[in-house]
């Protein structure tokens, strides 16, 4: 994970993540159990940004539902907590 920029004020995260061959399957596709990871450690500095001082988020479940496989390689994306 490589931190790209936060924006307290908007409650924004921007980090970027490299996935290697080695996360991949036979058939080329990123392991959804490491995307799943990326999407974490994506989800919750961003409602960390969000919250107060004395604040902390705890995660009661986690799913997941994927809309297409993932390719290696470096993915930058913007999240903002719903």
């Amino acid at each position: 994970m490589e931190f790209i920029d936060a924006d307290v004020e908007t409650g924004t995260v921007e980090p970027a993540f490299a996935a290697t061959e080695d996360f991949a399957n036979p058939a080329g596709n990123v392991l959804g159990a490491f995307v799943a990871a990326m999407l974490y450690d994506t989800v919750g500095p961003a409602l960390l940004a969000t919250l107060g001082p004395d604040q902390f988020q705890t995660t009661l479940r986690f799913d997941v539902s994927f809309l297409r496989p993932a390719r290696p390689g470096r993915r930058q994306r913007t999240c903002r907590p719903a």
